[in-house]
């Protein structure tokens, strides 16, 4: 196994190498990247990530945000040997809430009768810290519209419903983390924290002045913790 293992980042829902770019910049360890916005089924997201492990001298540590870290904990639990850690940002294994679904269901119904505007930025204001939202609402909106609605389409499909992935992320043999906002309101700090809990190799970590949308909230944690656990 290398030394430092290749970090390989997974973005999240309507994302692209965007939503990774502050925190690259603070990275001490070499890294690649999974283009999920090309993919619209699971099965072409875990073969683009397959495409880009295998392509790795050895042993990968797979970044996970969001939708993103659903993938990064599919393919972990599907190719344990490959993997030499895992770091997931804003993901809860436990799936997604009856609210969550009902809402992806209407998206997909106004993007079929061609109703979808794309994201407001009162939708933005959702995924991001108060503290925050002035510096990463228009980025965050930009980015999500730049890609639009086929490839929103595209990702909520793929992706829904979410099984239930505690017990094969608890069963993982590597190292591995959990990074969340305490002020995200999509994915609710406890719900990660209580998901692994008592898990020796699963650390939890709670930042603070920071919502959905940690890689561009708090880069420099999120750097450190990911060179930390390499």
């Amino acid at each position: 196994m290398p030394e430092n293992p290749l970090l390989i980042f997974l973005p999240g829902t309507l994302c692209d190498e965007r939503v990774w770019l502050p925190l690259w910049r603070q990275l001490q360890t070499p890294y690649s990247y999974v283009p999920l916005q090309w993919a619209d089924s699971l099965e072409h997201m875990l073969m683009l990530t397959d495409d880009r492990v295998q392509s790795a001298p050895g042993p990968v540590h797979l970044v996970g945000f969001s939708m993103g870290g659903y993938v990064a904990a599919q393919y972990a639990s599907q190719h344990p040997v490959d993997i030499a850690g895992l770091t997931l940002l804003g993901y809860s294994p436990k799936g997604l809430d009856d609210s969550e679904l009902q809402q992806r269901r209407q998206i997909l119904d106004a993007i079929a009768h061609k109703r979808y505007q794309g994201m407001t930025l009162k939708r933005a204001r959702q995924f991001v810290a108060p503290a925050n939202q002035q510096t990463w609402c228009d980025y965050v909106q930009t980015m999500s519209n730049d890609l639009g609605p086929q490839v929103l389409k595209g990702h909520i499909q793929a992706t829904t419903p979410r099984e239930d992935m505690t017990l094969p992320l608890r069963g993982l043999d590597c190292p591995a983390q959990a990074i969340v906002g305490e002020q995200d309101t999509l994915v609710p700090a406890d719900t990660v924290q209580q998901a692994f809990d008592g898990q020796c190799n699963w650390q939890v970590h709670r930042l603070v002045n920071s919502g959905h949308m940690l890689p561009l909230e708090q880069p420099e944690a999120v750097a450190q913790l990911l060179d930390s656990l390499c």
